[in-house]
């Protein structure tokens, strides 16, 4: 009784995977009835009230499209959909500071991890007086990791993996079976460095409400928004050597401005994502690390051709253009405008580039479902008409300019 269901019917749109149509409740004798659903098939995912048991899809599995479908008929009411739930699994353990003290208080969260990456959820029952920790809700079985994230203590705990680590692929993961209870897990954080600076126009000027990305090792770590100063804090994190860049975001009600064509820039406030400067983050420390965008040029572009394929959300087919530098390197988190999806034939936009010579390649975004088969025809093709690169038309990209 109390539990709690979406109902999902696929659509065109790839968004009808993740976005429910409706939802139900289970009465206190365990019934439930949905009504006002389309023609067609739907699939159901049910949320029990008592923490023991997991969060399943229709046909006792965990992902959407492992889920047996729920067939639904013109006037008809489909009878006898009946749900077995079954015990899930869960970990438990204890949880210190650096010093080794059980922490005050259940500020920190724990994410379970499945093997698609999703985290599965973040509160905890915790006891201050012995450590000890258990996730509220239980685990579909399969293989998890955890993730343990430090809201006690400041800037400085590192948020940790089981085993310590930085990253999923590294931590120790376990099979959960039906009714496991896996632990104790006992986790130490231990202590990171901070990250902050301030993100400046190319006169000085402080730029508010823009993404500023960190990454180790290569790999994005994590993402702030400047504040209305342009100021950015990144907390918790590991020490090591950093690189860090941003983008300029055109949001929705933003009008494109001349004054405006800001290319991204990386650490050191370079445009080269080769030549970023490196950051060090030290245990305990806070890095000043500034960012200061740098006038570049825009080429506006558009799509001329047959019209074929049905594309996101019904549209007609969407497309993706790639600049690439003269020399053949393909140029990578650059900003455009408009900055939305899908971006039809019809429509222009423009991508925010370091002054130099450029190349375009353009191609079908095939991200839909029921793909038109002659949509096999659009094909790639490069600024200029022709397939290669080497024949492609240079484009000059100067500052200030379109």
């Amino acid at each position: 009784p109390g539990s709690y269901m979406y109902v999902y019917v696929l659509t065109d749109s790839p968004m009808s995977m993740y976005l429910p149509y409706t939802f139900g409740f289970v009465d206190g004798e365990g019934n439930f009835a949905i009504y006002g659903l389309p023609v067609g098939d739907a699939y159901l995912q049910i949320y029990p009230s008592d923490p023991r048991y997991p969060g399943q899809f229709y046909g006792g599995v965990s992902e959407l499209i492992d889920a047996t479908a729920v067939p639904i008929n013109s006037g008809e009411m489909t009878p006898d959909v009946n749900i077995d739930v079954e015990l899930g699994a869960n970990f438990f353990g204890t949880i210190r500071d650096p010093e080794g003290n059980f922490l005050p208080g259940d500020d920190f969260g724990v994410r379970a991890i499945d093997k698609n990456g999703g985290s599965l959820h973040g509160s905890v029952n915790y006891d201050p007086e012995d450590g000890t920790w258990r996730p509220r809700y239980a685990l579909t079985p399969g293989p998890h990791t955890l993730r343990f994230v430090p809201e006690y203590g400041g800037n400085f705990f590192q948020m940790n993996y089981i085993g310590g680590v930085n990253f999923a692929w590294e931590a120790e993961w376990f099979n959960l079976g039906v009714g496991d209870e896996i632990g104790p897990i006992d986790i130490n954080f231990t202590w990171g460095g901070s990250i902050s600076g301030t993100l400046t126009d190319p006169d000085g000027n402080p730029v508010p409400d823009q993404q500023v990305i960190v990454a180790i090792d290569g790999i994005e770590y994590q993402d702030e928004n400047t504040n209305n100063d342009g100021d950015y804090q990144f907390s918790n994190l590991p020490p090591g050597i950093y690189t860090a860049y941003t983008e300029f975001e055109y949001h929705e009600e933003m009008e494109w401005d001349d004054g405006q064509i800001w290319p991204t820039i990386y650490s050191g406030n370079v445009t080269d994502q080769a030549d970023a400067a490196e950051i060090e983050v030290v245990a305990q420390q806070d890095t000043e690390m500034n960012l200061q965008f740098v006038r570049g040029g825009a080429i506006e572009y558009t799509f001329e051709g047959q019209e074929l394929g049905v594309g996101l959300f019904g549209s007609n087919l969407s497309y993706v253009a790639m600049p690439f530098t003269e020399a053949g390197q393909q140029v990578s988190n650059y900003p455009t405008y408009p900055d939305e999806s899908p971006f039809e034939a019809a429509d222009y936009r423009r991508v925010l580039l370091p002054v130099g010579n450029y190349k375009m390649l353009t191609m079908p975004l095939y991200a839909h479902f029921n793909q038109d088969e002659e949509a096999e025809n659009h094909r790639y093709v490069y600024y200029g008409g022709g397939f290669s690169l080497n024949g492609a038309d240079v484009i000059e990209v100067v500052a200030g300019q379109v």
